[in-house]
């Protein structure tokens, strides 16, 4: 088991070394272990930029020399020239950091994507709420509408045939609109939109558009708007 005699820590500006005594097989033998402490901070790029910071550190150009204790000092010219001799191959730099580059890329990309779907989500979850708000809006309106006329005893019951309040108060609950149908009698329609439509065949359309007719959006025939059912 190798066993530490002493520890000498060299510092420079580019790198650190350490020389060790240990015994080797009975033997006593000294090892000077270099290398280059390095770190590097980086943050994501594009969509959020810097909100995701990376610290890389670690050594490099890690190497040792090992001779008999007492001449690895003077042996150490010669084990200068052979770190020195080291070659860095260039096809080897480039491949490593096109490997770096296509990793970070694939990073920032799944990143995009991740913050993409939060923004569609929070936009449906946005038209939902407003779609909730005109829905509680319609409902409190109708609501007033039902508690003022006395509830299902009003008088509309007896009125002709009339709708009353408690026929309103279920178009509210089911989300729709009762119309008179040119065709003849009521057509229901869903109320998301205010103004509807009909070409006097069956067909119907709804918007929200107040300018919008079907005829400029380019449909066939001669669209007639429908009116609420009293």
């Amino acid at each position: 088991m190798a066993k530490a005699l002493h520890l000498d820590p060299w510092p420079n500006q580019h790198g650190v070394a350490i020389k060790i005594g240990y015994d080797l097989n009975g033997q006593p033998v000294e090892e000077a272990f270099f290398g280059v402490y390095y770190i590097s901070q980086g943050a994501n790029s594009g969509v959020n930029a810097g909100m995701i910071k990376q610290t890389n550190w670690g050594f490099q150009a890690l190497q040792s020399f090992r001779a008999p204790a007492g001449t690895l000092d003077k042996r150490m010219p010669m084990f200068c020239v052979i770190a020195k001799s080291l070659y860095v191959n260039p096809e080897w730099v480039r491949l490593s950091k096109a490997i770096t580059d296509k990793m970070m890329a694939d990073f920032n990309q799944k990143l995009k994507e991740g913050y993409d779907q939060f923004r569609a989500a929070q936009a449906i979850m946005d038209q939902t709420m407003k779609q909730q708000a005109a829905f509680q809006a319609n409902f409190d309106k109708q609501e007033e509408a039902f508690r003022s006329s006395g509830g299902v005893n009003d008088s509309s019951l007896w009125d002709g045939g009339a709708r009353s309040a408690a026929d309103h108060w279920d178009d509210v609950i089911r989300g729709v609109d009762t119309l008179n149908d040119p065709n003849g009698g009521t057509t229901q329609l869903s109320n998301l939109g205010q103004y509807h439509f009909t070409d006097g065949f069956g067909n119907y359309r709804t918007t929200d558009g107040p300018n919008y007719t079907p005829e400029k959006a380019g449909e066939v025939g001669s669209w007639t708007q429908m009116t609420a059912a009293p």
